[in-house]
């Protein structure tokens, strides 16, 4: 068994509630536990049918009680895209993101040598894959997600799945510039740069693929 096997072992099966239930169960229960029950029905609606039966829902439970996100969830609860389930999903998508950047430049930082402190990695490790894995469940066009992954899989010599995680991401990006989006014409600094933003990704992500495909 390599190191990293030994690092992470068996991954830990996470069940605030039974992962076989129907969604109708799934709903009851997040009605009548809290803090969900103070999240509007639509949003959990939105969420339970995205995933449509995809155990990863655990996760996203987990992960949201263990970060203290659901209140963040709350603040939808007025929101004019309550009845967009698809709208509401990719807002709450880049909170996972903003979840799993921190962790991510961790991880990166200790890439060179990961027995020096395996405890710290597998900690941000998990943050990342939980955080980034949820992200682009709730919106699939999370393009810095995907290329999160895609570069979290290389540092582990995952290489399959990085080259998959890769592929999805240039994917997306490709339809975000046949789609002829006016992201120049926002107001916010981000979205503005958007296209400049794709661009960069799309080169580095080739460069990601080419080295792979070399090893």
């Amino acid at each position: 068994m390599g190191f990293i096997e030994k690092l992470f072992g068996q991954k830990k099966q996470l069940e605030p509630f039974p992962e076989n239930k129907s969604d109708a169960e799934k709903l009851n229960w997040f009605k009548k536990t809290q803090p969900w029950d103070k999240v509007d029905e639509r949003i959990i609606d939105a969420i339970v049918n995205k995933y449509k039966g995809n155990p990863m829902l655990v996760v996203f439970v987990v992960t949201s009680m263990r970060h203290g996100l659901i209140p963040m969830y709350c603040r939808l609860n007025n929101s004019e895209y309550l009845n967009s389930p698809d709208l509401i999903c990719s807002l709450i998508a880049p909170i996972f993101y903003n979840l799993g950047s921190p962790s991510f430049k961790e991880l990166v930082a200790l890439a060179d040598n990961i027995s020096r402190n395996p405890d710290k990695f597998k900690l941000h490790y998990s943050i990342v894959m939980d955080s980034l894995e949820t992200c682009v469940i709730l919106d699939e066009n999370q393009v810095s997600a995907y290329t999160g992954l895609a570069m979290v899989n290389r540092i582990l010599s995952k290489n399959d799945d990085a080259l998959a995680y890769a592929q999805k991401s240039l994917d997306v990006i490709k339809k975000m510039k046949e789609g002829n989006i006016p992201f120049h014409l926002s107001k916010d600094e981000n979205t503005g740069n958007s296209m400049q933003t794709f661009e960069e990704t799309e080169k580095q992500l080739k460069q990601l693929i080419a080295e792979i495909k070399n090893v």
